[in-house]
């Protein structure tokens, strides 16, 4: 499973989107055979977004193997490790545009 958080303006972490992904987390859990959250790009939040997914994930005491990346490659090639069907990059790109609209 693949998730994807983009980082946009340069407001704090709130309380809502930590207790949604260690919601998310818990219900996955075990349904999954593994989870890569990318964080694209570099600098201050993006970094601190990372942690704080990492340490949700700690948190949740989960049994499916997550980890989170700053690359979607990096996260593609560790899920393909994990045994787990992968969507193309391509096809996550294409995905990503048409979230992001125009």
């Amino acid at each position: 499973h693949l998730h994807i958080v983009e980082v946009a303006g340069r407001g704090g972490v709130h309380a809502g989107p930590r207790e949604a992904m260690t919601k998310i987390a818990r219900q996955l859990d075990g349904k999954l055979t593994a989870a890569a959250f990318v964080v694209p790009e570099g600098g201050f939040m993006p970094a601190l977004i990372r942690s704080l997914i990492t340490g949700i994930l700690l948190i949740a005491a989960r049994q499916t193997k997550a980890q989170t990346f700053a690359e979607l490659d990096e996260a593609l090639r560790w899920l393909n490790a994990q045994g787990g069907p992968l969507p193309s990059r391509t096809l996550v790109l294409e995905a990503l545009e048409t979230l992001r609209g125009p």
